[in-house]
């Protein structure tokens, strides 16, 4: 389904930036180019469509930064940010038009790698894993914002059977039953990272119900520590 500038939903959705977009053009003698309409973005393919403009030979896409050039009017992205900022241009040979009205995005989840995350207080946390790899490791950081904790559940009954997980030294919460039935989990923590030591994680850290056997794992592997265990 592709949602209009104006859609709204559950997790996700989308403002208008400045006006005046689709009517403006660029004008290089008596010849013009309109500038393009962003019609939306579907969140479930990383699709974003705007419309065909006459004459144009490729369209010029600016995406949270990034400049990349598109024959069609419509561009698949690999994946989406919690925060999106789309632009297009149209092109020719000769020509180029104004830029379209920003498009944003805002997302509270996201997918990277096969591992869900939620946004809120300008903090992540880790809501589960979809991929199919046996050994994940879990960053400090996502889209710029540090990974804080696990919320609960989110490894309730290892579905996937992740055989090992590398926690960030960022994280201080695990949640309630996060690890629940993950007896076969192996959990270790990246001390590396910062110079700091599994005590003063431990210490720093707060370890809801539910979650004893990965903290026996986690003692159980002291001297192993580290990113040494994933090479």
């Amino acid at each position: 389904m592709l949602f209009a500038i104006v859609a709204c939903i559950s997790s996700c959705g989308q403002t208008e930036g400045e006006t005046g977009g689709e009517e403006s053009s660029h004008e290089t003698g008596i010849n013009t180019l309109k500038a393009p309409k962003i019609l939306g973005f579907e969140d479930k393919s990383f699709v974003l469509s705007w419309t065909y403009v006459k004459n144009a030979t490729s369209y010029k896409v600016v995406y949270n930064g990034t400049e990349k050039e598109i024959t069609g009017n419509s561009w698949k992205i690999d994946g989406i940010s919690f925060s999106n900022s789309f632009r297009v241009m149209a092109l020719s040979e000769d020509l180029e038009s104004e830029w379209s009205e920003e498009f944003v995005y805002e997302c509270e989840k996201i997918t990277v790698d096969g591992i869900e995350y939620s946004l809120k207080d300008g903090k992540v946390s880790v809501d589960g894993y979809v991929g199919s790899d046996k050994d994940i490791i879990i960053p400090s950081t996502i889209c710029g914002y540090e990974v804080s904790s696990i919320s609960d559940g989110a490894f309730f009954g290892n579905r996937t059977k992740i055989e090992r997980m590398m926690l960030p030294y960022s994280v201080n919460y695990i949640g309630t039953n996060a690890f629940t039935d993950c007896n076969d989990l192996q959990i270790e923590v990246n001390i590396a990272e910062c110079g700091g030591t599994l005590e003063e994680w431990e210490q720093n850290v707060t370890i809801e119900e539910g979650n004893t056997d990965v903290l026996d794992v986690i003692k159980g592997i002291r001297p192993k520590i580290g990113w040494s265990p994933f090479v």
